[in-house]
């Protein structure tokens, strides 16, 4: 019994320095492990995040010539204040300018309004079979009168937004039912049945530059948008883009 007694007090375990040095280098090895690896990590997601937010960029600048291919002319004012009018849903008129004061036109700073008339159609924009409207009530297409919308564009609170102001400009009686609804912020169910399209966020600056001094006379315009998130602990660097949208002639 004192053999086997005396054998099991020599037998040796860890001592508390031995496992201070254990977590102490294992400690030093997982940092030296994890740290570039959480740094090549965080830099794959703000990689990510940059590719993403340029293509946005670019892609919300292609959805506006598609949307614009056929337009038939640029709009600086609209005089006549549409219902629901404003960026919300509120009686006030808001005032389309350009460029665009921003309490005034009730949008971000460093932004424009951008209006362009589009053809009022039988049918959505996107199906084949789709006509346009003729105004009066004769519904003669080749008298080539034709009812038009109003496609607009602004920014609140960093958010690019796309309204449909049906027959506004005011362009002649629909001879027949138009498909587009009239968009705002927040569909009512009687005069505004849709709400605007959100075309992008984190927008920055939203500015057309157009090739005559008035918008209305103008064939050409120059839309250039700048995005970045708003966070300063973001990496991402801003991006910039531009595109010429020209009339169809």
């Amino acid at each position: 019994m004192q053999a086997i007694f005396h054998r099991h007090t020599n037998s040796k375990g860890f001592t508390v320095v031995e496992l201070i040095v254990v977590i102490t280098v294992t400690a030093i090895l997982s940092g030296m492990l994890f740290g570039p690896l959480n740094d090549l990590y965080t830099a794959n997601v703000s990689s990510s995040a940059q590719i993403t937010q340029d293509s946005d960029t670019r892609g919300v600048l292609r959805q506006i010539a598609n949307d614009l291919t056929s337009t038939t002319g640029f709009v600086d004012t609209i005089a006549v204040p549409a219902t629901p009018t404003g960026s919300n849903n509120l009686t006030a008129s808001w005032i389309y300018t350009l460029p665009s004061n921003a309490a005034a036109a009730n949008v971000d700073t460093d932004t424009q309004v951008l209006m362009g008339k589009v053809y009022a159609t039988d049918l959505p924009y996107d199906h084949e079979d789709r006509r346009p409207i003729g105004a009066g009530t004769a519904c003669d297409l080749s008298q080539q009168t034709f009812v038009q919308n109003t496609y607009v564009y602004f920014v609140k609170l960093g958010t690019l937004y796309r309204r449909t102001m049906v027959n506004s400009p005011n362009a002649g009686t629909p001879c027949a039912a138009i498909s587009q609804k009239q968009s705002c912020q927040t569909p009512n169910g009687t005069n505004c049945l849709a709400s605007d399209a959100v075309l992008l966020r984190n927008v920055r600056s939203f500015l057309v530059t157009y090739d005559t001094p008035s918008a209305t006379a103008a064939k050409a315009a120059t839309i250039t948008v700048r995005t970045q998130p708003t966070s300063v602990v973001s990496s991402i660097s801003p991006t910039e883009a531009s595109i010429r949208i020209s009339l169809a002639q």
